[in-house]
């Protein structure tokens, strides 16, 4: 595979660690379980430990005053896509450091000793943006076109997590409750808002300080951070959950087809099928409406300080959204499809609906991903952009 990222160290140990964060850079949504299972002991039998990484959580019962072990300084920490604060094992052999550049090569990674490490250019996703390459150790670069997904706080990662297990709790069989599936957008919001609000954190205390729904910001305050849709009153954020002083806002969409299920109803079940959701026509529309979900996340971003990034979700048991349009479509801008997605975002000669739908440009090229997720025997799919 093409090289994507670089990473230059003048120890091995160090060059580890790089290699490590470059793969999470390139694969935001890895967990604990993909760290692991990907990376396994046999990777590094030579570290003089049981394991490669080891969650901040058991750091202090894993390492003494004089031997630490693993890189536990807190930039050091990668962070994971479900809250995992991972720390690597420090001790590497030239031979361990081989079979893991040899593994992360196929992702395009490549590992380079250097004797002088040049300055970092750029703040690695979800860093500090103080750290220099002297502290870390190591230097990433980007090469042959790569850019790498918006940085990402620790918090909209744990949030993140929690909508994914939200999703595939909707698939577990439940005896006494025909239809999990969502009866329109508001269902939805109204459901995910309560599975957040519940969560327990330690000490079984709420896991987040508060979650709001309809979460209403005057449209003054966000045209002065460029808000180009005027006729708006307000703007209603659907989810906005708190922790601190930390904010992340959260945008849904959900897209859906035809689906006729049983459901049950005030302990009873119905004798019939019903219409549970309808089919949603202009796909086009749609489609421009979840990007402007994630514009309208960028500008409140811009507005906010305490905001450092927010989620645009979008759900559908449609699967036009993940088709590319076709070459002339006046949507094609704004297509869903699995990939990267360009910066630019106007319509191909369609003057009517520049007129009430205006184009515009996001921050960076996205890239959207498609999750399955069955419900009721029904097939979902669900992509969630970090913005």
């Amino acid at each position: 595979m093409e090289t994507r990222i670089k990473v230059l160290a003048k120890t091995q140990n160090r060059m580890a660690l790089g290699v490590i964060r470059a793969y999470v850079i390139l694969h935001p949504e890895t967990t604990w379980d993909d760290i692991v299972e990907l990376f396994p002991r046999s990777i590094n039998p030579d570290s003089g430990v049981k394991d490669n990484f080891i969650d901040e959580e058991f750091i202090k019962e894993s390492t003494g005053k004089k031997w630490k072990g693993f890189f536990s300084n807190p930039d050091e920490f990668i962070t994971l896509s479900d809250g995992t604060h991972l720390a690597v094992v420090s001790m590497w052999t030239k031979f361990s450091l081989q079979r893991l550049l040899d593994k992360v090569a196929d992702f395009g990674i490549e590992g380079q000793k250097v004797d002088q490490l040049p300055e970092q250019k750029d703040t690695l996703p979800g860093g500090n943006p103080d750290v220099t390459s002297k502290d870390l150790g190591y230097v990433i670069e980007y090469v042959n076109g790569f850019e790498p997904s918006v940085p990402v706080s620790r918090l909209t990662l744990e949030v993140e997590h929690d909508i994914r297990d939200f999703f595939a709790a909707q698939s577990s069989d439940k005896s006494d409750d025909i239809s999990n599936i969502f009866f329109n957008e508001s269902d939805f919001q109204m459901h995910l808002a309560v599975y957040l609000k519940q969560l327990k954190g330690q000490n079984d205390r709420p896991k987040y300080d508060d979650v709001e729904i309809e979460y209403d910001i005057p449209i003054e305050e966000m045209k002065t951070a460029g808000y180009i849709w005027p006729n708006e009153h307000s703007v209603k954020i659907d989810i906005v959950v708190v922790k601190g002083t930390e904010y992340v806002p959260i945008e849904l969409k959900y897209f859906t087809d035809k689906v006729d299920s049983a459901i049950k109803r005030f302990g009873e079940l119905l004798p019939d099928d019903y219409s549970v959701i309808k089919r949603q026509g202009a796909q086009n529309i749609s489609e421009y409406n979840f990007w402007k979900d994630v514009k309208r996340i960028e500008v409140v971003k811009k507005r906010f300080s305490k905001v450092n990034n927010g989620l645009a979700v979008l759900l559908t048991n449609d699967k036009a959204y993940q088709r590319v349009p076709r070459e002339n479509a006046a949507y094609r801008a704004f297509s869903t499809a699995e990939g990267k997605h360009a910066k630019e975002k106007q319509w191909q000669g369609e003057p009517d609906l520049e007129k009430k739908n205006p184009g515009f440009d996001v921050a960076v090229e996205y890239c959207v991903t498609w999750n399955e997720q069955p419900i009721d025997g029904v097939n979902f799919y669900y992509t969630i952009l970090e913005v």
